[in-house]
């Protein structure tokens, strides 16, 4: 290319160069620095700090950081969707900023072997993803407040899919603290509820028949493999499904007859990772959450979920 094609070019570059440094100078300085990989649905999603160097490594290389603007419609709906990096009051998403991705995920502590591999095999098939060729550069934002309030209970009835007044909003407002057993549910615990530990017996095993168990010791009623036609007489249908080994996902079955799910504290969505409409669970793509396990009504009013 010319020198006049490759001025307007360099003259990018350097101007996000400078916006990443006015990021790297507002970050609080000797703070410790948390990493979360986005991945869990069931539990909470795997944390660790890094240690002295890798924090002064990760804040020397920030400023180099460019994510690609177009990528977030590639990552799945349920799995994988990038780190979370907080220093102090502030974090950062990173997602679509490959080689800083992979950086962190050689950085993780006491996480999965299987998970290690799963997410190496998402960031391998991202980044062949066609391009638009926009970059940005990722910011520090105050990291949001617990907000904590009394739980809410949705009706004894199919719920709606209405995520904006679904529980009184609480899926959206409180989102980072109800996970896919709250949505499911339709009771906005505020605490990333865990099947069995509301009647006092947490699950122990990532199993079928460990989680069902437990689910039912919450209330929860055990209906069958077969897909359920129509509502039940009270409350709705729900369905699990597991990630071998890792994890656990449900969903839940609304009034107007499709399934929707919130995976882990990311926002409610009605659709698969293919990005389709869910008309039967144990036919649609979930996928690590290859197991499926069963369906089940929940009646809100009767249970017992924390």
């Amino acid at each position: 290319p010319s020198s006049r094609q490759q001025k307007p070019v360099m003259q990018t570059r350097a101007l996000l160069f400078a916006c990443a440094l006015i990021g790297v100078t507002a970050l609080p300085a000797h703070e410790t620095v948390k990493v979360t990989l986005r991945v869990f649905s069931g539990t909470q999603d795997p944390t660790w700090m890094l240690s002295p160097a890798q924090a002064e490594e990760f804040h020397a290389n920030f400023s180099a950081t460019m994510c690609r603007s177009d990528i977030a419609a590639f990552y799945p709906t349920l799995g994988y969707t990038g780190f979370v990096v907080s220093v102090g009051a502030s974090q950062v998403e990173l997602k679509g900023c490959f080689a800083s991705e992979r950086w962190l995920l050689s950085t993780a502590v006491a996480v999965p072997t299987s998970v290690i591999l799963y997410v190496e095999s998402q960031l391998a098939a991202l980044e062949f993803m066609p391009s638009d060729g926009e970059l940005s550069v990722p910011t520090f934002q105050p990291i949001p407040k617990s907000l904590g309030d009394t739980p809410v209970v949705g009706p004894d009835t199919p719920p709606k899919y209405s995520p904006a007044t679904d529980d009184d909003g609480y899926f959206e407002s409180h989102q980072t603290e109800n996970n896919c057993y709250d949505y499911s549910t339709d009771i906005a615990t505020n605490t990333f509820a865990q099947p069995g530990r509301g009647s006092g017996h947490k699950w122990t095993e990532n199993t079928c028949s460990n989680m069902n168990s437990s689910a039912i010791l919450d209330g929860l009623q055990w209906y069958g493999t077969e897909l359920p036609e129509g509502q039940p007489e009270t409350g709705h249908y729900v369905a699990l499904l597991i990630w071998p080994e890792t994890n656990f996902h449900w969903i839940r079955k609304d009034a107007r007859g499709l399934w929707s799910h919130k995976p882990g504290g990311t926002p409610v969505r009605d659709t698969d990772n293919t990005g389709s409409q869910i008309t039967d669970p144990s036919k649609s793509d979930f996928s690590p959450w290859t197991q499926f396990c069963g369906f089940m009504v929940a009646v809100p009013s009767q249970l017992h979920i924390n």
